[in-house]
């Protein structure tokens, strides 16, 4: 063992608060990525004295989960509010709050090293699987209380800024699904788009996003409307019912040979349905090619701002490309016939909730070309489409942004895990 390194299990012990009297009835459990989550039980009768009570600054941790998952799901417990969890869990404090802090303790824990240990030992371990005994045994540096601090700070500033990136894209894509259906749906689009008698679209170049009265919306100032037989409501003039295909081109793709070397481990980003993230854009993806393995497969390499439709596995997940990518074969690719992808890919959001609502109580096991053909959709002037798309190319050009910079945060942040194993405070230099 090092010399600045101690054994984990001087400076842990368990805990075991039982929820009698009930104290708590927030029932929490615990994710792959080291974090609480609201469980989905249905609690509704059970006996909830029998849970354990999490307190903060306390620990609840899942050993059966290790060598099914191959890390060891443990959480720490930050709200002054206590939660409870299944009475299989472990949970455990820290002794001395004075000599190791839980939050420097907890970032030990997210390192990708302490999992492959707990892995490790799961598999070697003669009782079959990690327990108590072996996180007591696990080794980690302690420098002084200052320098832990000094460490944690580190760590949540970059993780502050990962959050309010998330809640800037959260509320961006928010606002850009709210405003394709106050246009699309609602039909309140700006009537300064149109004439109103009739309505027909103005063809002027000079109409530009700026010199838009955005107040006046269509339908809610009077702009014509028409009843469609086919959606059973009324329309705006001059707007036709197509199928998703005369609005958008379909494309496939396709996967070289997995044996050979020769194309895989290269520059081109290769997208499959496992890459499609919480974000509106996909820029890291787990596989690439090289240009070897993109000329040997069915696959074209497809633009930045490429709409992917997962056919298989997660039916109906949408990403964009936000770099030049190529594609397997269980997604489509999308390319807006006026290459307006931004309102392509909000039409596409559209699309398939509207066929997963009608798929309820059916199977909806996979996405055919027939389904997008069969999909009637809305189709409003070039104009209108036009200016929508430049309304949305700087909400779409923040997105991106903010999920670029939360990747860079998030090598940062790994870097900071990583370099807590040569950690030396100043006295010991």
């Amino acid at each position: 063992m090092k010399s600045n390194y101690r054994l984990l299990g001087d400076y842990i012990r368990k805990v075991n608060n039982r929820n009698n009297p009930i104290i708590s009835e927030d029932l929490r459990g615990l994710s792959m990525n080291k974090e609480f989550r609201k469980s989905t039980s249905n609690i509704v009768g059970t006996d909830l004295s029998k849970y354990k009570l999490v307190h903060k600054n306390q620990f609840a941790c899942d050993f059966m989960s290790v060598i099914r998952v191959h890390k060891l799901p443990v959480v720490l417990h930050t709200e002054v509010e206590p939660v409870i969890v299944s009475p299989a869990y472990i949970t455990f404090e820290v002794i001395d709050q004075k000599q190791l802090l839980p939050e420097y303790l907890m970032m030990w824990f997210r390192r990708s090293e302490f999992d492959r240990y707990a892995d490790f030992r799961c598999d070697s371990a003669i009782r079959g699987g990690f327990k108590w005994d072996e996180l007591c045994e696990v080794e980690l540096p302690v420098p002084s209380l200052e320098k832990q601090q000094e460490i944690v700070d580190d760590y949540n500033t970059v993780q502050d800024r990962i959050r309010i990136n998330g809640e800037l894209n959260t509320a961006l894509e928010e606002t850009a699904q709210a405003l394709y259906k106050h246009w699309f749906v609602d039909f309140e689009f700006p009537i300064s788009l149109c004439h109103t008698e009739p309505v027909e679209v103005r063809l002027e170049d000079d109409v530009n996003v700026e010199n838009i009265d955005h107040s006046k919306g269509y339908k809610s100032s009077g702009g014509a409307m028409v009843y469609n037989e086919e959606l059973d409501q009324e329309i705006p003039v001059g707007w036709e019912v197509v199928s998703f295909l005369d609005e958008l081109n379909i494309n496939g793709g396709g996967t070289p040979k997995t044996t050979n070397p020769n194309f895989w481990d290269g520059a081109i980003p290769f997208f499959t349905p496992k890459d499609v993230s919480k974000s509106f854009f996909t820029v890291n993806v787990e596989k690439y090619l090289t240009q070897e393995g993109l000329d040997n497969c069915s696959s074209k390499l497809y633009k930045k701002n490429t709409i992917f439709i997962t056919a298989r596995g997660t039916v109906g997940a949408i990403s964009m490309s936000g770099r030049d990518m190529a594609m397997n074969q269980s997604c489509y690719a999308f390319i807006d016939k006026d290459n307006l992808q931004f309102y392509g890919h909000q039409l596409a959001k559209f699309a398939i909730d509207n066929l997963k609502r009608q798929a309820v109580g059916a199977v909806f096991s996979a996405l055919v070309t027939k389904d997008f053909e069969s999909t009637m959709i809305l189709k409003p002037s070039l104009t209108v489409k036009l200016k929508f798309n430049d309304l949305l190319e700087p909400i779409y050009s923040n997105i991106l942004n903010a999920q670029i910079e939360n990747i860079k945060h998030r090598e940062l942040s790994d870097l900071l895990l990583s370099k807590m194993a040569t950690v030396l405070d100043h006295k010991e230099l």
